[in-house]
């Protein structure tokens, strides 16, 4: 399991962040480049730390999760956010922030330590429907609409990660997914094609799976991705 580190491990990269300036002015308004200059003199970083902890989540953005098992047959989200350098995991009822220095991280470590309660989850789904589902379907090429079915569309996107691989030939990596093609309109050019069926024996992990699938993907291109979104803005 990756380790959560402590919010002070980040000081350069966090004093260096523009996204954390940002923040800091729209917080402390008139104050703002008085406390700045002192947090760059190294005074009063806790108060900056606080800032963080306390706004990560209304200011940051979310870049995963997934739910594990709650009692009386619910779930519960555990949410990975990122604001500035900082990435960090929230889940109702446990230790409010865990900070980590990639998504990657955030990721495995999430999964890790909340392996328990997403297998109980997984339980749960098998009981319900031991066979396979069908979940999405598109002429062609099903990408969008699984990206669609397991909420990771703003993600996708977000990190304009179909520059690096199509999400159909990404999801095909996972155990709990099957694609098959069947073709239509026999070989007329133009009027023809194979409509594709995606399906899963357990939709739980599968979301999971392809949660995991995307960090590394993001982790990767991670210098490509950073270059590609500064161009554009």
């Amino acid at each position: 399991m990756n380790d959560p580190k402590d919010i002070g491990d980040f000081k350069e990269a966090i004093l260096a962040s523009e996204e954390i300036h940002d923040l800091v002015k729209k917080e402390l308004g008139n104050k703002a480049d008085e406390k700045w200059a002192a947090f760059q003199r190294g005074e009063n970083l806790d108060d900056l730390y606080e800032l963080i902890s306390d706004n990560g989540t209304c200011f940051g953005e979310e870049v995963g999760g997934f739910e594990g098992a709650a009692p009386d047959n619910n779930v519960f989200p555990i949410t990975i956010w990122r604001v500035g350098p900082l990435f960090f995991v929230t889940a109702n009822e446990f230790d409010p922030l865990k900070y980590f220095g990639s998504l990657k991280d955030a990721d495995d470590y999430a999964g890790d330590y909340f392996c328990g309660y997403v297998d109980e989850l997984n339980e749960r789904d098998q009981q319900d429907d031991d066979g396979w589902e069908e979940i999405a379907s598109a002429d062609d090429d099903v990408s969008q609409e699984l990206l669609d079915w397991a909420g990771l569309d703003k993600i996708w996107d977000q990190y304009y990660l179909c520059e690096y691989e199509q999400f159909q030939d990404l999801a095909e990596r996972s155990d709990h997914l099957i694609i098959e093609g069947e073709e239509w309109g026999g070989e007329t050019p133009g009027i023809s094609g194979v409509w594709q069926t995606a399906k899963t024996d357990n939709p739980a992990r599968l979301k999971r799976n392809l949660r995991s699938l995307i960090a590394e993907l993001i982790w990767e291109n991670r210098s490509q991705i950073h270059q590609y979104r500064k161009k554009i803005g």
